[in-house]
């Protein structure tokens, strides 16, 4: 259940990430002053939801079979939820009908619409393939082979001239979550050494206060999802939340009530569509770039985003659940898992078809 407030707590900060890029607050703020430590300090720790995300998926996923219901479960929460606001922003008059335009809506996962959906689809993809190498080798091997990643991938740009043959483009493609699959799995796999979790959290904080320092003292040497304080944060505060436990059954519901719709947020509040309205139309954000109020602004903001995406992605679920639990739903899948080329490779670990 603490993996799972961790899913939501990294949704906030996804979207304080966006509230403030796209928002155009980072741009605005003048360097120097209370407001511009203020923001990118925010930035900072908000970094660690990007990496965070994928640790839990990979923490979980090394420990599971392929599924080929859940990928065509994730294509369709993408597809549907571009297309629908596409088409609800055309039939507004705030968006154009073109053919281009409805091509990407409704094939959001091979136009990019969403570089993390394709770049998280491409991912599930081939962890079972991931898999292979985590269950084959051993302790040292996976040593190894995370040294070897965190070094090539993670280390190179901070200590030496950056080179396009070790980019991972910042962290924004499918590499970059292949490395931190690697390393889910090894905590999943080997990390059990007894620290009080309260050291993570604090390792955690600290990682992301020293990237906050450089910034605002004019360095960005290290304020990417690839760098190495930015990683080491995500995979602290990773491990204090799997150390943590909750007991309260109340909070519980609540959590396992929002955390299920933590992906769908993320899909509504960064469509691009709903981006050219939200903080322009909606949020005027522009109003509070010099203003002594975003110190309570931003997060009421972000709040008031996760929670009115939230419950329309709940809306979306809802709509679709009649069709997802038919039978005609269940043969298409079974039909896709059956599929010559398929075989093979849409199996559990019995062999049977996933």
């Amino acid at each position: 259940m603490s993996i799972e407030l961790l899913r939501i707590l990294l949704m906030l900060m996804i979207v304080t990430l966006h509230y403030l890029g796209h928002g155009g607050m980072l741009d605005a703020v003048s360097p120097g002053g209370g407001r511009y430590v203020f923001v990118w300090t925010l930035e900072t720790f908000s970094y660690i939801g990007v990496n965070g995300f994928i640790l839990i998926s990979g923490y979980y996923l090394a420990g599971s079979a392929f599924k080929m219901k859940k990928l065509i479960g994730l294509i369709i929460q993408i597809v549907s939820t571009s297309a629908a606001i596409y088409l609800i922003f055309v039939a507004a008059g705030l968006a154009p009908f073109t053919k281009g335009q409805l091509f990407g809506a409704f094939f959001p996962v091979i136009t990019g619409k969403y570089w993390f959906a394709t770049s998280y689809i491409a991912l599930y993809c081939l962890f079972p393939f991931l898999n292979m190498v985590v269950k084959t080798a051993t302790k040292q091997q996976m040593q190894i082979l995370v040294f070897l990643l965190s070094a090539m991938f993670c280390s190179w740009n901070a200590f030496f001239p950056p080179l396009t043959i070790m980019s991972t483009n910042g962290g924004y493609n499918v590499v970059w979550m292949v490395c931190l699959y690697f390393f889910a799995a090894y905590l999943r796999l080997y990390w059990d050494h007894q620290v009080n979790k309260f050291l993570y959290l604090a390792g955690a904080v600290l990682c992301c206060v020293f990237v906050a320092w450089k910034k605002c003292t004019g360095s960005d040497a290290f304020l990417s999802y690839v760098s190495v304080p930015i990683t080491l944060a995500a995979i602290l505060l990773f491990l204090f939340f799997r150390e943590a436990s909750i007991t309260n059954r109340a909070v519980g519901k609540v959590i396992s009530f929002v955390s299920p719709l933590t992906f769908g947020v993320y899909l509504i509040s960064d469509n691009t569509w709903v981006r050219r309205i939200l903080y322009t139309n909606i949020l005027h954000t522009s109003l509070y770039f010099e203003s002594s109020k975003i110190v309570y602004m931003i997060p009421a903001s972000v709040l008031g985003i996760f929670v009115v995406s939230m419950l329309l992605e709940q809306v979306r679920k809802l709509l679709l659940q009649p069709f997802l639990e038919s039978a005609a739903y269940q043969k298409f899948c079974d039909w896709i898992s059956g599929l010559k080329f398929l075989q093979g490779y849409a199996q559990n670990d019995n062999g049977r078809a996933a």
